[in-house]
This record gives C-alpha cells, sequence and structure tokens, in this order.
C-alpha cells in the first residue's frame, strides 16, 4: 500500500474512532458496532458475574475444584500445574523483555524463545482444557464473549437501540449467534494497536493534537471516563508521539511508507526514555552497542555522521597506528582496543 493510500485509510479507521462506532452492510441493513467504553465493559463484566454465580448454583464446579479433582485422580498432577503457570509467566516476561528491544537481531532471537515456549504452553493448555471440562469459569467466559456481541450490535447510528434484547439474544441458535459475531469482527478488524499508531503518526491527525494542550477534554469535548477505549488508546499514543518531536526538536524523516514513521517514532520513545536493552556501554567518548547495525547504531546513538561499526573503527586505527609507528599490523593490541572505545 502507498503512502498516500496509508494515510487514507488512516482518516477512514480515525472516523470511525471519532463517530464511536463502525457502520457494517449486511445486503440492504445496514448494522452499528459499538466501540464500548469503561462503563460498558463493567456492564459487561457485571453480567459474567451473574453467570457465574449462576452456574454454582447450578451445581457445575469451580476450575479450582476441578483441577483439585484431577489432582486427586493422579491425572493432572501439581507438576503439571506448576510448569502450566510458568510458562505463562515465562511468555510474559520474555513480551515485557522484547518491548524493551530496539535491535533487530535481538528481537528475532527472543522471538524464536516466544514461540518456542508458546508451542509447549499451547500443548499443555490444551491437555488441561480437556480434562478440566466444564468450570463456572468457562461457562461465563463464554456467556460473556456472546454477550460483547449483543453489547455492541445497533440498529442506529445514535446507538440507542440494540437489534435484539437480551431475552432474544438468549435463546439465539448458535448459527444466529455467529452471524453477528461475524458482523462485530468485521466492524473491529481494523480497530487494532497497528492501526492506531498509524493515525497517531499522521500529520493530519498530530495537528489537531499540537493545538489542544494535552487536554482530552479539549480535544474529543467529553471526560476521559466516557471516551470509548479506542479514544483513550488514540490519544496515549499520539501524546507519546507528540513528546518526541518536544524533545527532539526534529520531525520524522521521509519515509516511504506510514509505517517507518510509526518505527521511527517508537524507536525514539525507547531511547528517550532509556528502556532500550542495547547492551549499551557509554563512555565520554564512544558507546559500543553490540548486535547493531550502522543504521541501528546511528538512531541509538543519535549520530549519523559518526555512527561506526567495530570493523571499521579497527580499520582506522590501525591505519592511525601506522603513521604513527611507520609500520603496518592488522593485529590490534589492548592499547588500540581502549583507544577506539575513548578510554586513551
Amino acid at each position: 500500500m502507498s503512502f498516500v493510500n496509508e494515510i487514507g485509510e488512516a482518516q477512514r479507521v480515525y472516523k470511525d474512532i471519532l463517530n464511536g462506532y463502525t457502520s457494517v452492510k449486511r445486503g440492504e441493513k445496514t448494522y452499528f458496532v459499538k466501540h464500548l467504553s469503561d462503563i460498558d465493559h463493567g456492564l459487561v463484566n457485571e453480567y459474567k458475574q451473574e453467570c457465574y454465580n449462576s452456574a454454582l448454583e447450578k451445581g457445575i464446579q469451580t476450575e479450582e475444584q476441578q483441577i483439585q479433582m484431577l489432582h486427586e485422580q493422579d491425572v493432572w498432577t501439581k507438576k503439571d500445574e506448576s510448569e502450566f503457570y510458568r510458562l505463562k509467566q515465562e511468555i510474559n516476561s520474555l513480551n515485557n523483555t522484547k518491548r524493551k528491544l530496539a535491535l533487530r537481531k535481538q528481537i528475532a532471537s527472543i522471538n524464536r524463545d516466544i514461540e518456542r515456549v508458546q508451542t509447549r504452553l499451547s500443548e499443555l493448555e490444551d491437555t488441561r482444557n480437556e480434562l478440566v471440562g466444564i468450570t463456572c469459569e468457562n461457562y461465563s467466559n463464554k456467556k460473556v464473549n456472546e454477550y460483547y456481541v449483543f453489547a455492541s450490535i445497533y440498529k442506529d447510528k445514535e446507538l440507542t437501540e440494540k437489534i435484539h434484547t437480551l431475552e432474544e439474544y438468549e435463546e439465539m441458535s448458535p448459527s444466529e449467534i455467529s452471524d453477528l459475531v461475524e458482523i462485530s469482527n468485521e466492524g473491529l478488524i481494523n480497530l487494532n494497536e497497528k492501526s492506531i499508531k498509524k493515525i497517531a503518526a499522521s500529520p493530519f491527525f498530530l495537528n489537531s493534537i499540537m493545538i489542544c494542550k494535552d487536554n482530552p477534554m479539549i480535544f474529543w469535548g467529553k471526560p476521559v471516563s466516557l471516551l470509548t477505549n479506542y479514544q483513550q488508546s488514540l490519544f496515549s499514543a499520539a501524546l507519546r508521539f507528540k513528546r518526541v518531536i518536544e524533545d527532539k526538536g526534529d520531525v520524522p524523516p521521509e519515509s516511504e511508507t506510514l509505517q517507518e514513521i510509526v518505527d521511527w517514532y517508537e524507536n525514539e520513545v525507547t531511547i528517550n526514555t532509556g528502556d532500550s536493552n542495547s547492551q549499551t556501554q557509554n563512555t565520554e567518548k564512544t558507546s559500543t552497542v553490540f548486535g547493531a547495525d550502522k543504521d541501528e547504531l546511528k538512531k541509538l546513538t543519535k549520530a549519523d555522521d559518526s555512527a561506526m561499526d567495530l570493523h571499521s573503527a579497527a580499520a582506522a586505527r590501525a591505519k592511525e597506528r601506522e603513521k604513527e609507528t611507520g609500520k603496518k599490523s592488522d593485529v590490534l593490541t589492548l592499547h588500540d582496543m581502549l583507544k577506539i572505545h575513548g578510554e586513551l
């Protein structure tokens, strides 16, 4: 997709975020998929608790009770359960580390680790779910996932009339619910983190952010508590990118795609907050970033003209030493390495 087309798509999605809904056509009918707010999510979770209590009253066991029974039957051991949660924690830890990385090699390496751990976790989770069966938790989770569809699809763009009453919805067949799920998914498919960041990085949007004094009330015309989750995420991302421009005193370089601009902002945010796990060794004169190519080194050091890989630095030092001693040698001494790193 060309840069111009990306901007056009960003404007289209931004229009939906501004409206607080996305329209979806099915034949002659138009459905309006609401973008939910914190209040909506609170109401949905209230319904979830009602479903949980209802399942409990019907005699369905909790997950804890089912797991305990499996332990007693020695079908799913405490060691299995411990490994299951250990892998989940490892995935979270790896993802947290990944968010702090800036180098492509490091990101590729940790992606391989995540894929390896996720494969093992998925296998274990499938086995666990099959053994546990129906519980109050997964029953209420299933019901609430379906309820999200009921809570978000409306007949009108004012979002005042749902397409079904709750009673009608609960009597619907699985195939009818599946049709509504498709409508909901179509309405929300473009409202992901990647798309939101593209909007936040777009010039047409940042121009508006620059004059709103970082105040969501001025920008959206309503308090934060009434914003949809997408409006909150967009405003938050835009403020992060705006601060990059203010702190750096510069704007993104000319780019062929909008994603490249997003990447530039994200890289600058990482550098400015000091979150990059770049194994940087700082001295008064030189920084070494292990695993960085020249382009990445330029970004991380913010010194485009002086960035140099170790091979080039070693060659330059060899020439300098040849002038000093009149002898040619490609072997670097400890003295040479200290000089390259600014210690001498």
